[in-house]
């Protein structure tokens, strides 16, 4: 919940309860000669990122009432476009094991907690200190209609039963996009150092 979250955080803050572990991951370009990023939420890939950043970039100047409108416009424009890239995803297991995919995703997230926001839960299964990343792959072959209720359904976590969506546990993950294209979103991404090809590890 939420809203049950923010009250647990202020609450930390406030001293009122005590402390909880929690993991932390790291995020880094590879072939970049930059330091890597430590996150603690999510990394994102595809049409979430896309919605995020599309928003995150709306010029500042805008009346409250202009914002509140792209808040539903910039979704809808993204679902009927419905963009799916092509990349390499691999997965190492918490046994060792390699998964490795090459296809054409409309999202790949990775995360450690349930929610990525007050409205979605991308990841049903993880906990703060489970010592996984948890990662959510949508594969494209959806129809818009579709796509729309994978999305509608992310806001109670059902969309791990839906059939383009597969849900894996990861100890280390590696994206490499066959366009080089790397705008990812989550919890200061976008402070990702150049090049513009390449991987993005975590």
């Amino acid at each position: 919940d939420p809203q049950q979250a923010v009250e647990r955080a202020i609450d930390l803050l406030s001293g009122a309860a005590a402390a909880r572990p929690f993991d932390l991951y790291s995020v880094q370009r590879v072939g970049s000669a930059g330091p890597e990023l430590l996150d603690f939420h999510l990394t994102c890939w595809g049409l979430l990122a896309d919605i995020d950043l599309a928003l995150e970039r709306a010029p500042r100047w805008l009346p409250g009432a202009a914002r509140g409108v792209l808040k539903y416009l910039v979704p809808a424009m993204h679902l009927l476009r419905l963009r799916s890239r092509t990349a390499t995803l691999v997965m190492h297991s918490q046994d060792g094991e390699k998964l490795e995919e090459t296809s054409e995703f409309i999202m790949i997230g990775i995360q450690n907690v349930r929610w990525s926001d007050a409205a979605i839960m991308l990841a049903p299964q993880a906990k703060l200190d489970d010592g996984l990343l948890h990662v959510c792959v949508w594969r494209r072959g959806e129809s818009r209609l579709g796509a729309i209720g994978t999305l509608l359904a992310m806001e109670s976590g059902e969309h791990v039963h839906r059939s383009h969506i597969s849900m894996h546990r990861a100890r280390a993950v590696e994206l490499w996009p066959e366009s080089g294209e790397m705008d990812v979103c989550g919890t200061g991404e976008s402070g990702l150092p150049m090049p513009l090809g390449g991987c993005i590890k975590t």
